[in-house]
């Protein structure tokens, strides 16, 4: 059933929402056209990143944490987000400290690679 538009309902989240929560071909168009895409975003951080001396561990780590705080937050009510950030979270620790040679290299303990 297509939701009623609302006076202050922008006209893309009203057509969004006519859709239902499946993904289809015109719910894909709608978003491309308005929005940019994850991976153009990605690229947007990915610029700002490279002009600093961060390894990729140091992102890898960062984006656990930023995905356990969006678990806490923004997403808390998605259980299937919150699962995935958890097992993620369980997995980057048990790659430092079981692999942690091999990821970072030999100990500089404070030193960015």
């Amino acid at each position: 059933m297509a939701q009623e538009p609302v006076a202050s309902q922008d006209p893309t989240e009203v057509e969004l929402a006519s859709l239902g929560e499946r993904l289809t071909p015109e719910r894909i168009a709608i978003v491309d056209r308005t929005f940019r895409s994850p991976k153009e975003r990605a690229e947007e951080v990915w610029e700002v990143l490279d002009k600093n001396d961060f390894s990729r561990y140091d992102i890898l780590c960062f984006c656990t944490e930023f995905m356990g705080q969006l678990a806490l937050g923004m997403f808390s009510t998605d259980r299937t987000y919150v699962q995935i950030a958890i097992r993620f979270g369980r997995w980057l620790h048990n790659a430092h400290y079981f692999h942690t040679v091999d990821i970072l290299g030999q100990p500089e303990k404070g030193k960015r690679k």
